[in-house]
């Protein structure tokens, strides 16, 4: 079901909304299932960067977004955490099924730039868990929208591999997109992977005799599998983009252990705007 162009708010101007400062949730304008958590830094301008962060299952959109906003104040960058709600959204982390969540995305990053006047075609991106399979596959979708990425935590991955069906891999991808993938386009977009040291636990965890033998069996061995398979799917076009796989120090799965314990948010916000002296 796709989300129809009655959702776009043409006669709306842009201006500051909500005021600096603050996260506060949203709601685009005739869409109630399309809500999401905004900070808006204190200095924000059109060419602000956009900081999109996508939740797990726990769908904790405002921490994601209460998380990242000190990192994005000194940087000026508008954070964006959007809700995908289980009725709705209930297979948000492979782009599809119910409403779809690249459509639904989109949507909500139009409301944020009629809100702010930040242009939001190009974002920094985030995801955790569920949101880091998100993350990845949006990454194969609109790949000249992404600057950065990183992945934290996804239980499992799409690889580069075009004889292998999707969403294990690129065969028929197209298909369920509605769009061909050009590997040339997403391969040059640096992504990186972070994952607890702790995270080795099966629970949630999706096992298939197929999937275990081709990715590994935790979430650690998947997260090395996939930056590898990235990296050398890259060289094999000349590209020497970097795709990072990092563990973090004594933090497991969950997302608020992993930013106090693994510092993940700082170490994502450093891949994410790298080079940029308002990270440290």
């Amino acid at each position: 079901m796709q989300i129809p162009a009655s959702t776009t708010l043409e006669a709306r101007p842009a201006r500051i909304f909500p005021r600096p400062g603050g996260v506060r949730f949203c709601t685009v304008l005739g869409r109630s299932e399309l809500r999401y958590a905004l900070y808006v830094p204190g200095r924000v301008g059109p060419e602000s960067p956009c900081l999109v962060s996508i939740h797990g299952i726990s769908r904790n959109a405002r921490e994601h977004a209460r998380r990242f906003a000190s990192y994005a104040e000194p940087l000026g960058a508008v954070v964006v955490a959007p809700l995908f709600g289980r009725t709705h959204f209930p297979g948000y982390q492979r782009l599809g099924r119910g409403l779809r969540a690249v459509e639904g995305l989109d949507c909500i990053l139009d409301d944020v730039a009629r809100r702010t006047g930040v242009r939001t075609q190009r974002l920094h991106l985030f995801g955790h868990s569920g949101g880091g399979q998100f993350v990845h596959r949006y990454v194969m979708f609109h790949p000249q929208r992404i600057v950065r990425a990183a992945v934290s935590a996804a239980g499992w991955y799409t690889f580069p591999d075009p004889a292998l069906p999707y969403p294990y891999g690129l065969r028929g991808a197209a298909r369920v997109w509605g769009r061909p993938v050009e590997p040339w386009r997403l391969l040059r977009v640096p992504v990186a992977v972070f994952v607890g040291e702790r995270d080795t636990t099966q629970q949630a965890l999706r096992r298939e005799p197929a999937l275990d033998l081709q990715q590994g069996t935790d979430r650690i061995q998947r997260g090395r599998a996939w930056t590898r398979a990235m990296a050398r799917a890259a060289g094999r076009l000349g590209l020497a983009t970097p795709f990072p796989f990092e563990l973090l120090p004594q933090a497991g799965h969950d997302f608020g252990e992993a930013v106090d314990r693994g510092g993940l948010v700082r170490r994502a916000m450093a891949f994410l705007f790298d080079g940029n002296e308002g990270v440290s």
